[in-house]
């Protein structure tokens, strides 16, 4: 028998959807720096990619442990250490001498981000209750999203106008990560699951329903490649195929990605699930064909019309695989379930910045991009054929999910 956590809210669940914002404020800071890092230390692009690979190592691996020990011993033994982690990320980053402390600080950073992912947004819907799972899904979608757009603004505001911005944009960001660990202290320590079996596990698809959580994953995962692509390699492609080197464009660039995506989630409200599915994978279709355009015409808006449809794409579909994911998740099972499709986010992500890291340094960036853009407007379109054939198995499990119901 599954023990049901939470009958008393003890805290508040804006103070966890914060908590998400101000780890994924880090997470995505770095975006804008890699260049003034890569003058610095003088890496190749292959090095950039493994940099941001760090990050997707972290996030993969908290998310194979990171869902199923929230479930196991509460989320409050999985969110606290992934503050302490983040705030140690900062340290590296603000220090950093080689890559080794940018991989370092990119892997830490990963972990946390990982375990606020799965166990973050599994806390929010305890704390919202059964009658405010359309809320928790709401800022468990819009708190990371918000955060990855913020991070990279910031610091390249700071890279063009203070004398230390690698430094200062981290101990500023590190301040409201030892904030929030005082409300995230307050979660709720009880297991989802009841005492027995291994505390450590892979997460693994749900019987029956596996197929539907697959699906919810293939939604989610090429669009994030996309977005992705902005806060790693994106900041290269602007300064050498389009000839703009200031690092406030680079970070504005990443700031539309993610801040159109906050936007968006906040519009589809009304939106049915298979909608909001349908709506984001057509976006981030288009988004292949911008980045194509842009790096091929070396046009700055056209990049930046390519920004915001991969945010809104990205973000759209994110949206969807959650809430179809959530939807036949088997209770207790919350936090593996969402980290299913996170994990198929970051796993295709990393896989295609390494492989274009490593094209780039072949053949050079431009033709890197366009076997980019190829290969995920190919995902893409794939994953958008399979939604439109299972639309039937969609409005079954989400017919009452839309954003403005009941969520459950």
């Amino acid at each position: 028998m599954v023990a049901t956590t939470a009958a008393r809210p003890s805290v508040r669940p804006e103070w966890i959807m914060v908590a998400i914002f101000s780890v994924f404020t880090v997470s995505n800071a770095p975006a804008p720096l890699y260049v003034l890092w890569q003058r610095e230390m003088g890496f190749s692009q292959t090095t950039v990619s493994l940099i941001f690979i760090s990050y997707i190592v972290g996030a993969i691996v908290s998310l194979l442990l990171g869902g199923r020990v929230a479930d196991r011993v509460g989320h409050r033994s999985v969110l606290l250490p992934a503050l302490v982690l983040a705030v140690v990320a900062c340290a590296l980053f603000a220090l950093a001498r080689t890559p080794l402390w940018l991989e370092s600080g990119r892997f830490l950073i990963g972990v946390a981000s990982g375990a606020f992912g799965a166990a973050g947004g599994a806390a929010i819907a305890d704390l919202c209750g059964p009658e405010g799972q359309t809320r928790a899904a709401l800022y468990a979608s819009v708190a990371p999203v918000a955060g990855s757009a913020v991070g990279p603004l910031l610091a390249g505001a700071l890279a063009d106008s203070v004398s230390a911005p690698t430094s200062l944009v981290f101990v500023l960001l590190a301040v409201p990560l030892v904030v929030v660990a005082v409300p995230v202290s307050r979660t709720s320590g009880r297991p989802d699951l009841p005492p027995g079996g291994r505390l450590m596990e892979w997460p693994k698809l749900p019987a029956g329903t596996g197929s539907v959580v697959v699906m919810a994953m293939a939604v989610a995962g090429s669009p994030f490649a996309l977005a992705g692509l902005f806060i790693s390699l994106g900041p290269a492609m602007i300064s050498d195929l389009l000839g703009n080197d200031t690092r406030l464009l680079a970070g504005a660039v990443s700031f539309m990605v993610f801040g159109a995506g906050a936007g968006s989630q906040i519009l589809a409200r009304r939106m049915s699930t298979y909608r909001v599915a349908r709506v984001g994978l057509v976006i981030s279709l288009l988004a292949a064909v911008l980045i194509a355009v842009a790096v091929g015409v070396e046009s700055v808006p056209v990049i930046v019309a390519a920004a915001l449809a991969a945010g809104l794409g990205q973000s759209l579909a994110q949206l969807a695989g959650l809430q179809l994911a959530r939807a036949c998740a088997p209770a207790g099972r919350g936090a593996e379930v969402t980290a299913l499709v996170w994990l198929a986010g970051y796993g295709t992500v990393g896989v295609g910045i390494l492989g274009m890291g490593v094209l780039a340094d072949e053949f050079g960036l431009l033709a890197a991009s366009y076997v980019f853009c190829t290969f995920f407007f190919l995902c893409v379109l794939a994953a958008l054929v399979l939604v439109v054939r299972r639309r039937r198995t969609v409005d079954r499990l989400t017919s009452s999910m839309s954003l403005t119901s009941h969520n459950r």
